[in-house]
Order: structure tokens, then C-alpha cells, then sequence
């Protein structure tokens, strides 16, 4: 079975093509993707690891598995949501560069989102990727001596990227009253051995610094990592597609769809 292997930008993101994931892997041959129904899809991310579950909130939802987790903009009965649907302003927080699962205490390794219906071309919904390990490495060197001296452990919420994204709609959401996760600023990618920023939009603040001062260091360095020259935007073409990401040395976000048009 031959793959090819398109770059899709200078130091990282690449499209891989040749593998058709509707029949069973072979352990030499679990890599893209091809077709894959709700089983192939969650036997297939078995390969890298532990499944994270999504929590059971009790809400309805199109998802016939609790490992797979509903990104598109359909309720459960296909309707789209509406803007002024509270799901719509949670999802907002999407649009913002982040790290899926940072803001629990142990963080999501890898990521496969799967295209079951796409806009039409020039409907928006791509998905961007930043380079944090090509950001640390064009950091200057006293911010890198910074960073490794001391160690920063930042806050990671939920609650805090959603206020960042809608602040109208969570005025009143104080994202301190819910529980955090921590997390290194900067760390070793181990896969690579290469330094990266772990700056996503869900911190919040910097353990042991003021608040402002906190504030000041993350915005910095979130502005740094997701410059254009770090960030690859991957369009989605046809129900099928797959995109698999590393959360240990990338940060992502979700494009805003135009208009009242799916995407799932």
C-alpha cells in the first residue's frame, strides 16, 4: 500500500493520501484515514493510546460512542444552531488557538477529527494549526532563559477561554470559582527532544506572579506562537476527511463557518 506525503508547510502539517481506513489496519498501516464510520473511527485512535471519554451532562447528542466528541454546529435532531444559542456562544471559545484538553489535569496527547458534512468551498470552517516547537526555537534568548529559570506553571481553564471569546455573554462567569488544571509554559516535546510553548488560549494565569504580570507574559507569548508564519490553515474538502494532530507541540483552532450553513 504506497502513501503520499504532501508538506503543507516549511516545519511541520502534511497531507498524507494512499490508505483506506474502511478495511482493517495492519499494525504497519494504521496512518490516515479513508471512509471511517463512528467503530473505525474510535478502533483506529485505539492504536495511539487511552481514549478520553466526554462527559455525560445528560444532554441529547448525535454521537453513538462517548469516546467521539461533536464539533459541528448540528443540534440532535439536524437542525443548525442558531448564533443566539448558548451552545453557539460556548463554541466561540473554539475560534480562539488552544490545546484540546488542557484544562484537565491530564491533558489530550493526540487529536482525529473527522468530516462527516462540509460547508461549500468558500463557507469558512477551516482549521488552523500552530508550530510551537518552530515558535520556541525564534523566541529570543532571553525570553527562552526566562521560561526555563523559572519554571512558569500556568492555570489552565475551560471557563477562561469561553469569557475571552464571548466576554458579553460570561460577564458574569468568574472562571477562578471553577477548578483548574496546571501546566508547564514551556516543555520538552519528548517524541522530538525539541523545546516548544504550551500557551494556549484556555490559561489563565501564572502560578507564584500577580495577576497582571501573569496576564501580560501569556498574551506575549500566545501572540508569538500563533504569528503567521507558524500556523498552516488546513481547508475541509469532502465528507472523509480526517486531520490528526499532536497536543504537545501544536496549538489549533476552528475557523467561524460564513453564514447559516453546516458543517460537521
Amino acid at each position: 500500500m504506497s502513501l503520499t506525503i504532501r508538506p503543507l508547510h516549511p516545519t511541520f502539517a502534511a497531507e498524507v493520501s494512499g490508505v483506506d481506513f474502511s478495511k482493517p489496519l495492519t499494525d504497519e498501516v494504521f496512518q490516515e484515514i479513508k471512509s471511517l464510520d463512528d467503530d473505525r473511527h474510535v478502533a483506529f485512535a485505539s492504536h495511539f493510546g487511552e481514549l478520553e471519554r466526554r462527559k455525560d451532562t445528560g444532554a441529547a447528542s448525535r454521537m453513538s460512542l462517548p469516546e467521539l466528541t461533536d464539533q459541528g454546529n448540528i443540534d440532535a435532531d439536524g437542525n443548525v444552531i442558531s448564533s443566539n444559542d448558548p451552545r453557539a456562544q460556548i463554541s466561540k471559545g473554539n475560534t480562539l488557538f488552544h490545546v484540546d484538553s488542557s484544562f484537565n489535569s491530564r491533558r489530550a496527547s493526540y487529536s482525529i477529527l473527522l468530516a462527516h458534512e462540509v460547508p461549500p468551498s468558500g463557507g469558512g470552517g477551516n482549521t488552523d494549526f500552530a508550530d510551537t516547537r518552530a515558535a520556541w526555537d525564534d523566541l529570543a534568548e532571553s525570553w527562552k532563559q526566562e521560561l526555563v529559570k523559572n519554571d512558569y506553571v500556568a492555570g489552565h481553564s475551560f471557563w477562561h477561554s469561553r469569557k475571552k471569546a464571548c466576554p458579553e455573554f460570561f460577564a458574569k462567569l468568574e472562571p477562578e470559582k471553577h477548578p483548574m488544571s496546571k501546566h508547564k509554559v514551556a516543555q520538552l516535546h519528548q517524541a522530538s527532544g525539541r523545546m516548544n510553548l504550551f500557551v494556549p488560549s484556555h490559561c489563565h494565569h501564572i502560578e507564584g506572579l500577580e495577576a497582571g504580570e501573569g496576564r501580560e507574559k501569556l498574551e506575549f507569548l500566545y501572540r508569538h506562537a500563533t504569528q503567521d508564519k507558524f500556523v498552516v490553515s488546513v481547508p475541509w474538502k469532502e465528507a472523509g476527511d480526517l486531520v490528526m494532530w499532536d497536543n504537545t507541540c501544536t496549538l489549533h483552532r476552528g475557523r467561524r463557518l460564513l453564514g447559516f450553513i453546516r458543517g460537521i
